[in-house]
């Protein structure tokens, strides 16, 4: 068995690249002796944090700032109409050969199919086009599809999902998108992300004994995303009131708790603001910080901390495979939905919308009960995914 796997790691993301994880184990417990052709966004992030050599995404060669694209584009466009490879750029090609010698392809989940993100989403269905021209199944795992709101995105995305073999989809939302394109329900199911079904990770430095630790995730200020849009504006007006009301919380736990505090990085462009709070609080409890964590390290700490605190959902995820409770300050309604699955809705509050006493009470409390998530029915579900993919592979 051989599988193209494209998604959206490769970009300093460290949940994407816990999806990538996670997809491969689960292939390789499926599919006994399974390989592996992939596309990056970045070919030496992925080296480094999963030891595989890549192939450069065609979203890097299609983009609008990518020298030569719009040439790229129309040699595209004269193969669609005529089927005629040659014309194909060879950076392109190397992916239609990479298909070719796999037996499926799949677009790895996460929420990257929407035109918020038109570059991706176009590329995505150029690969598309390129399994079906070879006569290859395609199938999505555990997506977030949408929003799909522009006039000229609509139809192309109707046209182009409408080839996908399967499509495993991780929200009502995305349903709700899937829905308008007319996308057949028989071949379409709700699942989850793998990453709740991946092993638990080895320790490489051990964590202290006699402590409780924590860990902590904390992403830029944001607005809160519900279903329909933006939620109304919380408590939380700047960044610094945001770094200063995270902070006090965690020192007003660390005075009624004896604690380690685990600040792990999710995303490069995050890691800025969680250092901001690890250095107000580092003189005054314990903490460490994991610079750039490697992917192996990430997702090992994640899954030992006694508990989470994080605005990011992989952190959580990684937690909960280990029976590890959270702290949510949930920045998107696909975490909101995360924590209601795993029966910890109690224990979330929006980004924007807190204060320190409450955060910190929320974190007391759930220091207090330690009640483990229910991973059970988020399990059964992630399994569709894999069973999606046998179901095209069977077609």
């Amino acid at each position: 068995m051989k599988i193209y796997l494209t998604g959206g790691w490769g970009y300093g993301n460290k949940g994407d690249n816990a999806i990538f994880e996670a997809m491969m184990e689960s292939m390789r417990n499926a599919y006994p002796g399974c390989t592996f052709e992939v596309s990056s966004f970045d070919v030496a992030e992925t080296q480094k944090h999963h030891g595989l050599t890549a192939l450069p995404s065609v979203h890097v060669y299609l983009t609008k700032k990518a020298p030569l694209g719009l040439l790229r584009w129309a040699a595209l466009a004269i193969w669609h109409v005529t089927g005629f490879e040659f014309v194909l750029p060879p950076s392109i090609k190397r992916h239609l050969n990479a298909m070719r010698n796999c037996d499926a392809v799949v677009l790895g989940g996460g929420g990257y199919i929407n035109d918020d993100w038109v570059d991706m989403l176009t590329s995505r269905f150029v690969e598309i086009q390129m399994a079906t021209s070879l006569g290859k199944p395609v199938v999505i795992y555990g997506q977030t599809l949408g929003p799909i709101g522009k006039s000229w995105t609509k139809p192309l995305f109707k046209h182009f999902i409408h080839k996908v073999t399967r499509i495993a989809y991780r929200d009502e939302q995305s349903r709700k998108v899937l829905d308008a394109a007319d996308y057949p329900a028989a071949r379409m199911t709700l699942t989850a992300d793998e990453v709740n079904l991946v092993s638990i990770k080895d320790l490489r430095q051990p964590m202290p004994t006699d402590v409780l630790n924590v860990g902590v995730m904390v992403q830029k200020l944001r607005p809160h995303l519900g279903p329909s849009g933006p939620s109304p504006r919380g408590r939380i007006a700047t960044p610094e009131q945001y770094v200063k009301e995270i902070s006090d919380a965690l020192l007003n736990v660390a005075d009624n708790h004896t604690v380690h505090y685990h600040f792990i990085p999710s995303t490069g462009w995050d890691e800025p603001v969680c250092r901001k709070v690890y250095e107000r609080i580092k003189e005054k409890c314990a903490a460490t910080f994991y610079p750039d964590p490697h992917i192996s390290d990430f997702m090992s700490v994640c899954q030992h901390v006694d508990l989470m605190v994080s605005t990011n959902m992989h952190p959580i995820i990684l937690a909960s495979t280990n029976g590890k409770p959270s702290v949510a300050l949930s920045y998107h309604y696909k975490l909101d939905d995360y924590m209601a699955s795993i029966q910890q809705g109690d224990s979330l509050v929006k980004i924007d919308d807190f204060d320190s006493r409450s955060l910190a009470a929320l974190v007391s409390n759930t220091i207090t009960t330690r009640k483990p998530p229910e991973l059970a029915s988020v399990k059964d579900m992630a399994r569709r995914n894999i069973e999606l993919l046998t179901q095209a592979l069977r077609r």
